[in-house]
């Protein structure tokens, strides 16, 4: 997967024969972005070179984006 320890990236999504098997990691991609996205960021696992990391840092400020907007939407519901 694009998020793991210190596995390379192209080492990763080939499989013995070669092939790429990408929905193997299908789950542990999810709950990576699912976790940088809310910001929450456990650390168990973290992204794989220079591209995957600007990718995930703009998910993780795009989250705090979306959830802050959400929070604003919702309080002026509640006050108005």
């Amino acid at each position: 997967s694009i998020v793991s320890k210190d596995i390379p990236i192209k080492k990763q999504f080939t499989s013995d024969k070669g092939k790429l098997h990408i929905l193997k990691y299908l789950g542990e991609n999810f709950y990576f972005s699912l976790i940088t996205f809310t910001t929450i960021g456990y650390g168990d696992i973290k992204p794989v070179g220079w591209l995957i990391q600007a990718i995930a840092g703009i998910e993780g400020l795009l989250g705090a984006l979306l959830m802050s907007l959400f929070l604003v939407t919702a309080a002026k519901k509640v006050l108005w």
